[in-house]
Parts: structure tokens; sequence; C-alpha cells
């Protein structure tokens, strides 16, 4: 093997949040303060009436050990948007009945001028 290929460098390992002690989310633990990280949501939670309104979070400290839901602020997600098939099956309907309204508007203006013409 050539010897004059640098090492390999192993990539450094993400860290959750930017600075110890900062959320992404801006959430702060209630009991410590600390910074919170968000973990998956119980059945219980989902089964929620505003459950879109609330996410579980889990204190970091390891001495505090606090979890429990945490509101989102009221911020509710976009509307998904419709699928790629849908939109071009949807332009494709569209184009269709715009050829149809098109042939039958020529269709109806040939009638009419045949019929002009049978009267003179």
């Amino acid at each position: 093997m050539n010897a004059s290929l640098p090492p390999l460098s192993t990539p450094e390992p993400r860290r959750a949040s930017p600075q110890p002690g900062s959320t992404r989310s801006g959430h702060r633990c209630p009991e410590c303060g600390g910074a919170v990280m968000r973990v998956l949501r119980s059945a219980n939670d989902k089964r929620r009436w505003d459950a879109d309104d609330w996410r579980r979070y889990r204190c970091r400290d390891a001495m505090c050990n606090w979890q429990g839901l945490l509101s989102t602020g009221g911020r509710r997600r976009r509307e998904p948007r419709p699928a790629r098939g849908a939109v071009q099956l949807a332009r494709r309907i569209a184009r269709i009945l715009l050829a149809l309204l098109l042939a039958l508007g020529v269709g109806a203006a040939a009638l009419l001028a045949l019929q002009w013409m049978l009267q003179l």
C-alpha cells in the first residue's frame, strides 16, 4: 500500500445542543431549569384531544431526571402538501376538461355557421 496517503479521519460526533445548557426547542426543565431533550410520547400522550400541542421531554441532568409534557406554544404544523401524483393527476384532468370545453365551443360555432349558411 501507499504510505503517503493521509490517515482516515472519523467525523466528530454531533452534539444535541450547540452550547451546554441550551436547547433547540427553547424549553427548559421545570424542575431544575436545565436543558431538556425530546423523547418518544407514550400511547396515552397521543390519545389526548390536544396531542398535537404537546411534546414529551426529559431533563438532561442525571440528578434531576424529570420527564413530562411541555406545550409547543400553540404552533401548528403546516398542512401536508398533496402527493406529487395527485398534483399531476389534477393537472391532467384540468387539461382534458379544457380540451373538451374547447372542442364543444368549436362544434357549437360550426353548427351555428352551418345553420346561418342554410338560411341564406
